[in-house]
């Protein structure tokens, strides 16, 4: 005989004429209604010898009438067979209906899980359960079976239909109640009178509740999280929160709040009218989430002595004021001790200087901020989202006292180009991992270091000691025991694959990972390559000065230097001449210009020059020696052209 059977399931996978005392060895092809009739037949019998049965579960998705009429009908009987059934699970099917005596003779039932199914309303429960789960259902109203259970602890009702509550709960454990997605207009106080002190976690999300009292939560004297999500409140009265001291976790988000009169909790200016508040009535607060409501501002400069309404904020951790109005923000407005904001979908343009905030971890994405410098971010960012703003300008040392920041998110900005000054960060304990991409970035020598930080890679340096950073190739050089020289980029940029650039000449889009660094250009009108001694002088090898109505790049190395010029006007075309091509050009494109006769030596000293391209110059004459002493010529295209 089986005597231990903890569990069996009833469901598609595992047909209820599998479970029997023998091996079914019964030929198949039977006819259904046979089977069916013997199905019948031996059901009681073959659950009697299951005298130890714990769990049951029942777990069809797709119970057929058959299933249906068995469990209305005939699992009474099945159930008087089981006594010491603790658990029962017929969640996600499709009962509309339980026989009132289904379950009287369970008298160790203590888990009862109906989730998903069709029922308007349920008795005959044993006293005895003390965790329900009816979420999912047709109900209207909750179920006097329900709320005389003397012993109930946890009880979801959620994702009904439930408007009226016709009694109060007999519970004096009851310590946690899901009512969310209903239609309950009013807070549940009435519901619960013998357990107000004993609730823990109460979800009240979607409903229509649209007032709250002063001091109605006053006896909730051991809740921890609130979630009032999704309701109708507009106005946050005075000590409406009063003596809740262990909630951890408040959740008003998507509401239409507008008014909170002063002394409610918090540091908030909401809506339409700018108040000053405490958050003395709830000192151990973690965590609130105000995400879509109608906040306006956060900051002192709203209201006075921003400071001290915070003094006992001491606990808020996380705050998330998303999908709001706020178009100013101020760091020292918010709790002293605040490790985590979000206040992404704002209207935010400024922020305050941020000297005393001790956030890690700031969203402030889908904003109109347009610029950073260094006091408007905390020194201890970890993570900073700015994705989705319009910042055209990151000043040079934003980040660059920030030890602990991992990662920037620049994501969809309007930054044209950015210098890695403007990332760096003095003494970092990580590498910094910057994402880029969906900006208007061109393609300028000032955005070489990106090449080089995705060149170089990335190595295990836990054992290796730090020797020097390199301001000029943005890498970090290691040693290990042997000596051995390893390099780490200490900004990194994210997705290079998906960050594009515009040339400076072509005018092309081009991901960072395809384009060449010497195509990374700067126009210049004068420049003098680093250690150039000959600068105060005029023109010399070192020193470049681009003739005027031309166009001049050099990359970041010096190694290219790009000459262009191109339909000069009439002044700019008489006063032309190939001798004014700085000589360390490595590429002159010279067209539409008037050049009747080539000189000779007109190109003469051109050491580095690789390409030179002539065209529609209206050249009628080439002296010899014209191209004298250019070694590194690569490509000579002249295409004769009548000017």
């Amino acid at each position: 005989m089986i005597t231990s059977v903890l569990s069996f399931n009833l469901s598609s996978h595992w047909p209820y004429g599998q479970i029997r005392k023998r091996p079914d060895t019964r030929p198949r092809g039977k006819y259904k209604e046979e089977e069916e009739e013997e199905e019948e037949e031996e059901t009681e019998s073959d659950l009697f010898f299951i005298d130890a049965l714990l769990l049951v579960y029942f777990l069809n998705h797709c119970m057929s009438h058959i299933y249906l009429y068995i469990i209305s009908i005939t699992f009474r009987v099945e159930l008087h067979a089981l006594p010491a059934v603790r658990q029962l699970s017929l969640a996600h099917n499709r009962i509309s209906s339980i026989d009132a005596s289904a379950l009287l003779k369970s008298s160790l039932l203590q888990q009862l899980d109906l989730d998903d199914n069709l029922l308007q309303k349920i008795e005959g429960l044993p006293e005895t359960l003390i965790h329900v789960n009816l979420a999912y259902n047709h109900l209207t109203m909750v179920p006097k079976d329900i709320t005389s259970l003397p012993r109930t602890v946890s009880l979801n009702l959620s994702h009904n239909g439930i408007q009226e509550i016709s009694s109060p709960i007999s519970s004096t454990d009851l310590e946690s109640l899901d009512l969310s997605f209903n239609k309950v207009e009013v807070f549940p106080t009435r519901f619960i009178p013998n357990a107000l002190g004993n609730i823990v976690h109460l979800n009240l999300e979607d409903n229509r509740i649209a007032d709250l009292k002063p001091f109605e939560l006053a006896n909730y004297t051991k809740l921890k999280s609130l979630n009032l999500a999704s309701n109708s409140l507009r106005v946050l009265r005075d000590d409406v929160f009063a003596q809740l001291h262990e909630l951890s976790s408040l959740d008003l988000r998507n509401n239409s709040l507008d008014t909170l009169e002063p002394g409610v909790f918090a540091d908030l200016a909401i809506g339409y009218k700018l108040y000053q508040f405490i958050f003395n009535k709830i000192p151990h607060l973690h965590s609130i989430d105000l995400r879509h409501n109608e906040l306006q501002s956060v900051g002192h400069f709203v209201i006075v002595s921003f400071e001290e309404a915070l003094a006992q904020a001491s606990a808020v951790r996380r705050l998330d004021l998303s999908r709001n109005r706020i178009e100013l923000l101020q760091w020292e407005g918010l709790p002293p001790k605040l490790d985590h904001l979000v206040a992404d979908n704002n209207r935010i343009s400024f922020l305050g200087a941020a000297l005393k905030s001790k956030l890690r971890t700031v969203s402030l994405r889908h904003n109109r901020i347009d610029k950073l410098t260094s006091d408007q971010v905390p020194n201890t960012l970890e993570i900073f989202d700015v994705s989705n703003n319009r910042i055209h300008h990151i000043g040079k040392g934003t980040f660059y006292g920030k030890a602990n920041l991992k990662s920037l998110n620049f994501t969809a900005n309007s930054l044209t180009s950015i210098d890695l000054e403007c990332l760096e960060v003095m003494d970092g304990i990580h590498p910094v991992d910057v994402t880029l991409k969906e900006n208007p970035l061109q393609c300028t020598c000032e955005m070489d270091w990106i090449k080089n930080s995705n060149m170089v890679g990335s190595h295990n340096t836990s054992r290796l000691i730090q020797l020097r950073y390199d301001e000029n190739v943005n890498t970090l050089f290691f040693t290990n025991n042997q000596d051995t020289l390893l390099v780490k980029p200490k900004v990194n940029v994210l997705s290079i694959e998906e960050t594009k650039c515009t040339h400076r000449i072509s005018k092309k889009l081009i991901t960072f990972d395809q384009i060449e660094r010497k195509e990374l250009l700067c126009n210049y009108s004068q420049i003098c390559e680093p250690d150039c001694v000959c600068c105060q002088y005029g023109n010399c090898d070192c020193k470049a000065v681009c003739p005027d109505g031309c166009s001049c790049y050099r990359d970041a190395l010096f190694n290219s230097n790009i000459v262009r010029c191109e339909n000069l006007t009439g002044i700019q075309m008489k006063a032309f001449s190939p001798s004014m091509v700085p000589v360390s050009a490595t590429h002159i494109f010279l067209s539409g210009l008037s050049l009747p006769i080539l000189r000779s030596h007109s190109f003469l000293g051109r050491i580095r020059l690789e390409q030179l391209y002539i065209n529609s110059s209206g050249i009628r004459n080439i002296q010899p020696k014209a191209f004298n002493t250019l070694p590194a010529l690569k490509v000579f295209i002249y295409l004769f052209l009548k000017f």
